[in-house]
């Protein structure tokens, strides 16, 4: 669970939200919003709770920093987040080149939305050749509008010029994650980690078909869930983890969640459970016991990590096999509308 509150702290662009891994241990991390403009942004951060720490944390943190979960486009881990992680989170992925940039910034609200802030921010908006769909959208697109927010100082703002963190030009060709923007016709790049650009990113290829593998897996997850392949499997899991865990949107209040299917959670824990905790080859975010952690049980859920970090492995796997059956994965859902 990630619980955090908006106060007035006199920074500008910038939040921070705690991120429960263990419910005395909580480790910020610092993330960047881009979208307020001066007047409120100046008005707005994030304050995190340290709980206390035991040396259990510092061992997490190092361990595990790939594996934190984030709110989705706006909260910005401080390293890339996996190929699956981005699959998970995002509306539409294409590969596909940029033909032109529009001549003028567009002006519309944030992609993450804010209770109680109506501010406006500027995008620079590119229009993209969709050569190929990876996952959402409508088959027949063959544009879209790409937008990515472009900080542009006020007037009478005194602070060094800011660059945005993607940089389109026409004939730039990639693979492009997006998020729909709540208001707007286009799509919104939050990231420079979710465009991999064709000519400069080394391993385009491999991630590119990581990428469409898992929305191939997504098309029917349940029946990925139930693959012979092992390796299928536990990405299944890793997407669905992802996707059910990850809040992408800021909540007024206490996060909201529900259970997801009884059936289903109980098969991605016991994927867990049943995988090959001792391979080393696995991407630190997507080992199983990493997966685990992303999970963000408590207590009341019957887990307490050991004191010993070596012996953490072997708590979390015997915590699966006990609760497997019986213990629904949470996800987060949208809070309703205010009532007018």
């Amino acid at each position: 669970m990630n619980k955090f509150r908006i106060a007035k702290d006199g920074k500008a662009e910038q939040f921070r939200m705690s991120t429960t891994i263990f419910p005395q241990q909580r480790i910020p991390l610092r993330v960047s919003l881009g979208q307020l403009d001066a007047k409120d942004s100046s008005r707005w951060d994030c304050i995190t709770t340290h709980c206390r720490r035991r040396p259990l944390a510092w061992f997490l943190a190092a361990a595990f920093m790939f594996a934190l979960p984030a709110n989705a486009r706006a909260v910005v881990p401080l390293v890339a987040p996996p190929v699956p992680k981005r699959v998970a989170l995002a509306d539409l992925i294409v590969i596909g080149e940029v033909t032109a940039l529009e001549d003028k910034l567009v002006d519309a609200s944030p992609l993450l939305k804010i209770p109680g802030v109506t501010t406006s921010v500027s995008y620079r908006v590119a229009v993209v050749q969709v050569d190929e769909t990876v996952q959402g959208g409508k088959k027949d697109q063959s544009k879209i509008r790409v937008a990515v927010f472009q900080p542009v100082n006020k007037a009478g703002e005194n602070r060094p010029k800011r660059l945005p963190k993607v940089q389109f030009a026409a004939d730039q060709e990639g693979c492009f994650f997006l998020r729909k923007h709540p208001d707007e016709s286009f799509y919104v790049v939050q990231e420079a980690y979710d465009f991999l650009d064709k000519e400069h990113l080394k391993d385009f290829g491999n991630e590119v078909a990581l990428a469409k593998k898992c929305a191939r897996l997504l098309n029917d997850p349940n029946a990925a869930l139930e693959s012979k392949d092992a390796g299928d499997r536990l990405l299944m899991a890793a997407v669905l983890i992802f996707r059910y865990r990850t809040p992408v949107v800021v909540y007024a209040k206490e996060p909201k969640t529900e259970p997801i299917d009884a059936a289903q959670s109980k098969r991605i824990l016991t994927i867990l459970a049943d995988a090959d905790w001792t391979e080393k080859t696995l991407p630190s975010a997507l080992s199983p016991l990493s997966l685990f952690l992303y999970l963000s049980l408590t207590e009341q859920d019957g887990w307490r990590p050991p004191d010993d970090a070596t012996a953490l492995a072997d708590a979390a796997r015997a915590w699966l096999q006990k609760n497997a059956a019986t213990y629904r994965i949470p996800r987060f859902v949208a809070e309703p509308p205010p009532k007018k």
